[in-house]
């Protein structure tokens, strides 16, 4: 295990924002947390596979990108996304999204926690089939204590999750903020 300089702040808002149209990683030599566009990872990717001779990149990036028409506007982004994709697994790692299971668990823990009887019944019922998630913030909107109660709580675990993930890629976050 080696000691790293990170924002856990960041790495938190990382893990709780993944989208289909946004990945993040960790720098593993800086402890910084980057961001990666679905499109320029796509096209770091198969720069990459299709551009490689012997270890070496054989074609030129700005070149390859013009023969595909990419928007001159986010070359640098790409040029991050192609560091990453050629060093995915030794110097990035692909910051964890949480599972749908473990949101849902949160929200079961959570309304465990709610000391209203109604409103504990109200979420209880509420987290019941499609649309649960959607459900619960909803009925959450409208009880600015509990909400406020609910993102602390979703902080801490998210948190928690990230300090055990760093610690099962051998990282001990050396700037734990609180």
């Amino acid at each position: 295990m080696y000691r790293l300089d990170i924002d856990l702040d960041q790495l938190c808002f990382a893990a709780d924002h993944h989208t289909h149209t946004m990945a993040f990683y960790l720098d593993t030599e800086t402890g910084a947390v980057v961001s990666v566009r679905h499109e320029d990872g796509q096209l770091a990717e198969a720069f990459v596979l299709i551009n490689v001779d012997h270890g070496a990149l054989s074609l030129d990036l700005d070149a390859w990108l013009d023969q595909c028409g990419a928007d001159k506007q986010n070359r640098n982004a790409v040029r991050m996304a192609v560091l990453i994709e050629r060093q995915y697994g030794a110097r990035y790692l692909a910051i964890p999204a949480p599972e749908r299971a473990q949101c849902y668990a949160d929200m079961l823990s959570f309304i465990a926690q709610v000391e209203d009887p109604v409103l504990a019944q109200w979420l209880r019922d509420a987290v019941q089939g499609n649309g649960a998630f959607g459900r619960f913030r909803a009925l959450l909107c409208e009880y600015d204590y509990e909400r406020g109660r609910w993102f602390a709580f979703r902080r801490a675990r998210v948190r928690e999750r990230m300090i055990n993930w760093l610690a099962s890629v051998g990282i001990e976050p050396v700037q734990c903020q609180a």
